[in-house]
């Protein structure tokens, strides 16, 4: 009788499982165990008690992000759990986690062997059986699980936003539509590296500036605040006129020694309020960036570097099969820059109402002229796609001479 009871247990949750969906949108069954499918964060050990179909009682141990997985988990294994019981953790993970180079690699990989005419679930497989990396080899062990469960890929990477950016998710969802997976991937793992490839050529430019002028406001400091009152001393004993620099000098000595606690207290409370401010309000973000976007050198390149984001953006939403007014859509999205959203929303208005791309282009000032040109010529041959994949290049070309230009200035 036990065994029967349990074996239309199981039968049942398979196919309330089935009927649902693990990707579906209906999470409300998720409430017969009280916690969400797979919160994002650290995976917890659950101690289980349970019996089998044929009524034998297991105990074990299980990984898994949350209760109601962990039970999961067990049903694939024909085993009904009676209780979970999480361990105690110092949250101290030993694994290493994930990171951008890893998702690169995991993609790429992924890239080629679906080119090469492998389905899906026997390429996640052996990607996952190639990685020594234990946080990329669980990501991929549940990701296989949603999609064995009947999820799309598009939603199972969803649901790792650290991991996949909701523009990657898109583009994904509609590589499978348009049955471009191989090719958007292979995109998407280029655009990646390019901009990657960028930004750590930048950090790691700034290092030599950045200690210069840090180490230089430290001596500077450290002179004022301990030499500099030695040699007042010093001309106070001579009862000399002093020139108007030295008493200048002599003045800030004395003030950052009589008020160096509450200049420190001043600094955290003026650097505390600036990061909470810009937090938690919606106007002081963008007027600072409608201000950068306004000085001489730094507004260009940011110019510069937003034409060049939004023609790769565009230019690979195009090629994944996304509908153009969708397209700005997902490039506003996902941009960090209030202003640039803004001005891609106020492009995508013009289009709705009628207007040509090229032309709209022209009302809307954030966007380089020579963009226009690109755009008219690929509207009018056809190859919209093509042309703002070699606008990106171009913009992209001349940042990298601006940056190093402004670089070798710093250094």
């Amino acid at each position: 009788m036990v065994a029967n009871g349990i074996g239309v247990a199981l039968i049942t949750s398979r196919f309330v499982n089935n009927l649902w969906g693990l990707s579906g949108p209906n999470w409300q069954i998720t409430q017969l165990y009280g916690s969400a499918l797979r919160p994002q964060g650290a995976m917890t050990s659950f101690c289980y008690k349970g019996k089998t179909l044929e009524g034998d009682c297991r105990t074990g141990q299980i990984e898994a992000f949350s209760a109601y997985e962990a039970r999961v988990q067990l049903r694939r294994k024909s085993v009904i759990a009676l209780s979970l019981t999480p361990l105690l953790s110092l949250g101290i993970s030993w694994s290493k986690p994930t990171n951008r180079q890893d998702m690169n690699s995991f993609v790429a990989q992924l890239a080629t062997l679906i080119n090469s005419g492998v389905p899906l679930l026997n390429c996640l497989d052996i990607t996952y059986s190639s990685t020594n990396n234990a946080s990329v080899a669980n990501l991929l062990r549940t990701i296989r699980d949603d999609l064995t469960a009947g999820s799309d890929l598009a939603t199972a990477l969803s649901r790792h936003p650290q991991q996949f950016d909701p523009f990657f998710c898109q583009l994904v969802k509609n590589a499978e539509l348009s049955a471009m997976l191989g090719p958007t991937l292979n995109r998407l793992v280029n655009d990646r590296a390019k901009h990657e490839e960028r930004v750590s050529a930048i950090k790691k430019a700034l290092v030599y500036p950045s200690a210069v002028l840090g180490l230089t406001l430290v001596v500077t400091l450290l002179l004022l605040i301990e030499v500099v009152p030695i040699f007042a001393t010093s001309f106070a004993d001579f009862n000399a006129d002093l020139p108007k620099s030295t008493l200048t000098l002599l003045a800030v000595s004395q003030f950052l020694q009589d008020h160096s606690g509450l200049l420190t207290a001043s600094t955290l409370f003026i650097v505390l309020v600036t990061r909470w401010s810009l937090g938690h309000s919606r106007g002081l973000p963008i007027a600072l960036d409608r201000r950068l976007y306004k000085m001489p050198m730094v507004g260009r390149m940011r110019q510069e570097a937003a034409a060049a984001s939004f023609c790769r953006t565009l230019s690979t939403s195009i090629a994944a099969g996304v509908p153009l007014v969708g397209a700005l859509d997902t490039v506003a999205e996902c941009s960090r820059s209030k202003v640039y959203a803004n001005a891609v929303q106020q492009l995508k208005a013009k289009l709705v109402a009628g207007d040509t791309m090229s032309t709209a282009l022209l009302s809307v000032a954030l966007f380089p002229s020579i963009l226009q040109q690109f755009v008219a010529i690929g509207e009018q041959c056809a190859a919209l796609e093509k042309m703002l994949y070699t606008a990106a290049l171009q913009f992209e070309n001349t940042l990298d001479t601006t940056i190093q230009t402004l670089l070798h200035l710093l250094e």
